[in-house]
């Protein structure tokens, strides 16, 4: 498992507010019952958070499932 992924899994459970083993590869918005509207701005609080910067719309909008946060994360790890 990648970094990037670790860190994702991390994030998203810290927002989610439940264990990070809880979360398997696949994990999204429409099958982890815990990520609900408002645990949707806490992921992206976290994000943001762990990087020091906002996020843009799109990466915003393209948040749907756990990989998606780990993209993000390479993207701006490799950014920097």
């Amino acid at each position: 498992m990648s970094d990037a992924m670790n860190q994702a899994r991390g994030l998203l459970a810290q927002a989610l507010e439940i264990g990070a083993e809880s979360l398997t590869d696949d994990a999204s918005v429409s099958s982890t019952e815990a990520w609900d509207s408002l645990a949707h701005i806490r992921v992206i609080a976290a994000i943001e958070g762990h990087l020091g910067s906002e996020l843009d719309t799109m990466e915003i909008l393209e948040i749907e499932q756990l990989s998606d946060i780990a993209a993000i994360l390479e993207r701006h790890s490799a950014a920097a």
